[in-house]
């Protein structure tokens, strides 16, 4: 009876097994969705936003639209840098010497470079290579978890500052599908 259960327990193993290096071949491409995503809807509510609304925060002064944006870039790249073992973007690297531009047009170069930096970083890594550890937070991680970490970070941001747009009497933009889980 033993004999007969392993085989069947070995025949069970190598009919799923195509399917469980099927869905560890896209995990990186599924992660890189959640990304172009979250850029597309930073880089609507930058777009949407009128330059004269930039430098203004929400009614408690907390934090502002400029901040709030140029926030989650500084985020994505400082977590990028250390997931993907590569130096920040030039444009980031005084971003703790001096403050980033602000502007409309600044804060929208800034999270075009930063989405394009780990995006493009994503692209180039494997399944594998997700899969093993860096230093993250004065902890060891797995390059996945600070991708997602940055990720939901990112996604937090971007809700806070659709709010601060509604608070201002603007409508957040309308990207489509957003997170599809």
């Amino acid at each position: 009876m033993r004999i007969r259960d392993s085989f069947v327990c070995v025949l069970i193993f190598l009919a799923i097994s195509p399917r469980v290096t099927q869905a560890s071949e896209t995990l990186v491409d599924d992660i890189v969705q959640h990304w172009q995503r979250s850029k597309a809807l930073a880089l609507a509510i930058a777009n949407a936003i009128p330059e004269n609304l930039y430098s203004q925060g929400a009614a408690t002064q907390e934090t502002t639209l400029d901040g709030q944006l140029n926030g989650i870039a500084l985020s994505d790249v400082l977590a990028c840098t250390m997931a993907l073992h590569t130096r920040a973007p030039e444009r980031f690297q005084s971003a703790f010497d001096k403050p980033m531009d602000s502007s409309k047009a600044g804060v929208i170069e800034n999270l075009t470079e930063a989405f394009g930096y780990c995006i493009e970083g994503l692209k180039m890594m494997t399944d594998s290579d997700v899969s093993q550890m860096a230093v993250f937070k004065g902890r060891q991680r797995t390059r996945f978890d600070i991708f997602w970490e940055a990720y939901a970070r990112s996604t937090f941001m971007i809700g806070q500052a659709s709010m601060l747009m509604q608070s201002k009497g603007l409508t957040p933009p309308e990207v489509g599908a957003r997170y599809d889980f």
